[in-house]
């Protein structure tokens, strides 16, 4: 894929239904808004290789990678992280997540709106969130200890990171 102003990159093992209603709720939405899907799965799981076959079809602005096997935790990650260094910003997305309407066009503002000295942004989950609205700037590190690890980068749902940076955080 050509490099994207947002790049979607969802790793999926054993959920095949959920992979696509997740996808489905993130395709709907892109348009014109320069935004490219990444997912990743197991090509052993064919019930997968099927849903993921459909939906590239549907959908010219998917792109894949698949494992072999049962690759650990830190591989998944790892080619996670380093899915799309082009992109300006990857969001790492949960398979079993759906995203709601109207999210993309509002993060693309948002997210255009940042400084470039910005590098990570956390979305806070519907059912996780105050709905205060409120936003908090300040190094991740901070962030956490104010408002707790698994809050802030526990849930890879809820993160928005600059590509380069992501890609750098493998080593």
């Amino acid at each position: 894929l050509a490099m994207s102003f947002l790049t979607f990159v969802i790793p999926t093992r054993k959920r095949h239904r959920e992979l696509a209603a997740c996808v489905r709720s993130i395709a709907e939405q892109v348009g014109d808004t320069d935004t490219n899907i990444i997912i990743l799965y197991n090509s052993d799981e064919e019930a997968t290789v099927r849903v993921v076959d459909r939906l590239k079809e549907k959908y010219p602005f998917i792109s894949t990678q698949s494992f072999e096997g049962e690759p650990d935790y830190t591989e998944k990650f790892k080619a996670m992280f380093l899915a799309s260094p082009d992109s300006d910003w990857v969001w790492t997305f949960g398979d079993d997540e759906v995203l709601r309407d109207g999210a993309i066009k509002f993060i693309h503002q948002k997210l255009r709106g940042l400084s470039p000295e910005v590098s990570f942004v956390h979305i806070a989950e519907k059912l996780r969130s105050t709905g205060s609205g409120n936003t908090y700037t300040g190094r991740v590190v901070d962030l956490c200890c104010t408002f707790g690890w698994i809050e802030v980068t526990g849930f890879i749902s809820g993160n928005i990171t600059r590509g380069a940076k992501l890609a750098s955080c493998v080593n």
